[in-house]
C-alpha cells in the first residue's frame, strides 16, 4: 500500500531551501520595517519552538488577535509549522465574539495585542478550558509578553510532517447570516493559493502584494 504523502503549509510558503538561495531578499515591508526572508524564517522558527516548548501539539488551535505585523505573520506560520492550527481573529471582536471564538475553537493559546486585553479580561472568567495568553506590546497585565515566548528559542526548526488533508488554519465567518462558523482550511489548500498567485496572477520574485484589508480577512490572508 503506498504511503500517504506528507507536507507542511508553512514550508510551502517559506521554504528553507528557497530562503537559503537569497536570504537577504525582502519578504515583508511594514511601515519602516523591512524584513528579509532569512529574518522571517528565523522568527517563524523561534515562534514555533516557543509554542512547542509550551506543550502545544498537532491540531491545537492558536488564536491570534494581533494587528498586522511581521511578528503576526511569523507567529501564524510558526504555529502551522509545528502542526498546530492558526486562527486569526477579527480585531473588531466584541467581548461576546471573543468568548465565542475561544470556547468554540477550544484554543490552547492566544496571542493578543495589549490594546485588546481589556476585551479578553472582561470575559476571561467565562472561558471553558485552560488558555495560555501572551501579550504583544506594553503589558501591565498578569500575562507574559510575546517576547518571553520566543526568548532563547532556536532559529532552526524542522516542519512537522502533515497530511495534505490535515488542518492548517481556521477562519471564522463574519456571522452576518447567523452564528460565525470556523471555516477549516487544510495544508493542501495553502498550495492552491500559491498556485493562484503564480499561475493566475502571474506573480514573480520581484512582485509585491499590497494588502488593503487586514490579514484576518480571507482575501488578504490568501495573498
Amino acid at each position: 500500500m503506498p504511503s500517504t504523502p506528507t507536507m507542511n503549509a508553512a514550508d510551502a510558503v517559506l521554504s528553507p531551501e528557497r530562503v537559503a538561495a537569497d536570504p537577504q531578499a525582502i519578504a515583508i515591508l511594514s511601515g519602516d520595517e523591512r524584513v528579509s526572508y532569512g529574518e522571517l524564517l528565523s522568527r517563524v522558527n523561534r515562534f514555533g519552538n516557543g509554542l512547542a516548548a509550551l506543550g502545544l501539539e498537532r491540531e491545537n488551535r492558536v488564536l491570534l488577535m494581533l494587528k498586522d505585523s511581521p511578528d503576526m505573520i511569523a507567529a501564524y506560520l510558526g504555529a502551522i509549522k509545528i502542526g498546530a492550527v492558526s486562527v486569526a481573529l477579527n480585531l473588531r471582536s466584541t467581548p461576546a465574539d471573543l468568548l465565542f471564538f475561544i470556547n468554540d475553537s477550544r484554543a490552547a493559546l492566544m496571542l493578543i495585542d495589549a490594546e485588546f486585553v481589556p476585551v479578553y479580561e472582561s470575559i476571561a472568567d467565562q472561558v471553558s478550558l485552560p488558555l495560555k495568553v501572551f501579550i504583544s506590546g506594553a503589558n501591565p497585565s498578569r500575562h507574559p509578553g510575546i517576547g518571553e515566548l520566543c526568548s532563547g528559542q532556536s532559529a532552526s526548526l524542522a516542519a512537522a510532517a502533515m497530511s495534505p488533508d490535515d488542518m492548517a488554519l481556521w477562519m471564522y465567518t463574519s456571522g452576518t447570516t447567523g452564528t460565525p462558523k470556523g471555516a477549516v482550511h487544510l495544508h493542501r489548500s495553502v498550495l492552491a493559493c500559491l498556485d493562484v498567485a503564480r499561475d493566475v496572477v502571474g506573480a514573480g520574485r520581484e512582485d509585491r502584494f499590497f494588502s488593503t484589508s487586514k490579514l484576518f480577512f480571507a482575501w488578504a490572508n490568501s495573498n
